[in-house]
């Protein structure tokens, strides 16, 4: 298990509440919760992430693009896709996909990824502190 396969599945959902979000979500179920539900698998239609830690990510995230636009960049393309294309039409990008795009090779692009992380998880720690 990798060092920050927590902070990675927070950002997973922090893509999916971004995309909601961009796609005109008003934050409200998409189901009301005395409905039945069918039994048959996991529900895609829940995102396991509250507003207030998506909002904690995205400003950890906004912060780290004025802290370092490649290792941003590097992220913003894992997670949530081309930053320069509408919302509407952004996809993940493969490792091939994010060095093409910014012009150098996989192996930079996956430590600009690991230091990014690192950045993240750092800052992260810091504004929960803080608050204690």
């Amino acid at each position: 298990m990798s060092q920050f396969e927590h902070l990675k599945r927070r950002l997973d959902n922090w893509a999916r509440w971004l995309e909601d979000r961009n796609n005109g979500a008003t934050g409200y179920p998409r189901k009301a919760a005395f409905l039945p539900t069918q039994s048959s698998g996991a529900s895609t239609d829940m995102i396991p992430v509250d507003d207030l830690d998506a909002c904690k990510i995205n400003e950890a995230i906004t912060a780290l693009r004025t802290i370092n636009f490649g290792y941003w960049l590097a992220i913003i393309c894992t997670y949530i896709g081309d930053p320069d294309k509408p919302s509407h039409k952004r996809r993940r990008m493969t490792q091939a996909q994010i060095a093409l795009k910014v012009g150098c090779t996989d192996r930079t692009i996956r430590n600009r990824q690991a230091e990014a992380l690192g950045l993240l998880e750092a800052q992260l720690d810091r504004r929960e502190s803080a608050k204690k």
